[in-house]
Parts: structure tokens; sequence; C-alpha cells
């Protein structure tokens, strides 16, 4: 009988430990996510960068927040604030106009990674996406409520080691909306013939996505 109790106890101990360092190589995991290193996270409910947030971030906290750290170049032909860290990343952001000046973000692009993030670390900071489209033979997209991310894939499957080539955070003005339809929902990482074999017959739009 007492051995029988030891056994318990050590197997208790065991799954106490093990449960303890699961958790503790998880909190570590997601300080090291190179989403977050480069800046992103949550703001309130929406997806943010540096801080900066469609509609609630003004133009002028956007300048303030980026001009130390970034060479600044404002493309007034195409309306765009282009945010440059050759380290890490480009930034480009689009304004809402207001009268005819900008005054607040109306869409933020983050492209040209030098280390592309995977689509494991996006998962790891926001969960699963609602929606996924298959975009060309080797890139894909992934919708989340107000963020759209492109990744790409090889071998005919995506996985947690896809990397990320870009992603867009927009306003509730543009609002990313998420399909109920079965053939556009996010059946996890799996090969692209099992996400094809639900598209429904004569589907024109399932291979393209509704934001650029």
């Amino acid at each position: 009988m007492r051995m029988l109790l030891r056994a318990f106890t050590l197997i208790l101990l065991g799954f106490v430990l093990l449960t303890t360092l699961t958790v503790m190589i998880g909190r570590v995991h997601a300080a090291e996510n190179p989403l977050s290193s480069l800046g992103l996270a949550t703001c309130g409910k929406f997806p943010c960068l540096l801080g900066i947030a469609p509609v609630i971030s003004t133009w002028d906290q956007v300048r303030d927040r980026l001009n130390d750290q970034y060479k600044i170049t404002y493309l007034q032909a195409e309306n765009i604030l282009v945010a440059e860290n050759t380290h890490d990343y480009h930034i480009y952001i689009y304004p809402e106009q207001m009268d005819g000046e900008a005054k607040t973000v109306r869409k933020i692009s983050i492209k040209a990674f030098s280390e592309f993030p995977l689509a494991g670390d996006l998962l790891l900071l926001y969960g699963e996406p609602c929606n996924f489209l298959i975009e060309s033979d080797q890139l894909a997209s992934l919708t989340y409520p107000n963020m759209f991310v492109f990744i790409r894939f090889t071998g005919g499957r995506v996985s947690i080691f896809s990397p990320v080539s870009s992603i867009s955070i927009v306003s509730t003005e543009l609002t990313v909306k998420c399909y109920p339809e079965r053939w556009r929902r996010w059946a996890g990482f799996k090969g692209i013939d099992s996400y094809k074999a639900r598209w429904p017959t004569r589907c024109i739009e399932c291979g393209s996505s509704t934001l650029q």
C-alpha cells in the first residue's frame, strides 16, 4: 500500500513539474515571438504596430513614434507614408483624409521583412484566423477581424514554418470580413488540396482575396 502511495505521489509531482515547465516554456516562447519584437501587439480589441492603430492613432502621433527609429518618406502621389528600417521591415501607412488633410490612420501595411516571421508566430500572437484563401501556387492569405496576412508555402501545404510575407492592419471602415462559408474557413495547417476540395463548383473567387 505504501509503495502504491509513493508511486502515486511521484506521478503527481512529475505531472505538476511537467505542467510548470510547459507553462514556463510557453511564456519564454511568447516573449521571444518575432512579431512581438517587431512591435506588433493588440491595442484594445484590434491589432496594432508600435502602438499605432487605425482610426485611434492620429497622423501626428505616427510621425512622433516613427521619427527616431525610421527613415520616413511621404509619397504624395500615392498618399502613403513609408517608414523604412533596413534591419527589420518597411511600414506603409495610409492616412484617413478629413477636409483634405491627413488626420488619422486608415491602414498599416508591413512588408519587406529582412527575416521573415513564421505563420506559427502569427497564431501564437493572435490566435487562429477566421478565413483562409489560396491566392496562387505558393501564396495564401489569412483573415482576422481588421487584419489581413499573406503567407508563402511550398510543397503543396501550409505549415507553422510558412513565412509571412506581408501584414495589413485596417480600420473598421475597411473591415476585413470573416465569411461564414465553410470553404473559406481556416481548417488548420494541412495540404492545399484538402482546402481546394472544399471549393464549391464553378467558384469564381475561391482563389483570390477581397483585400489586396
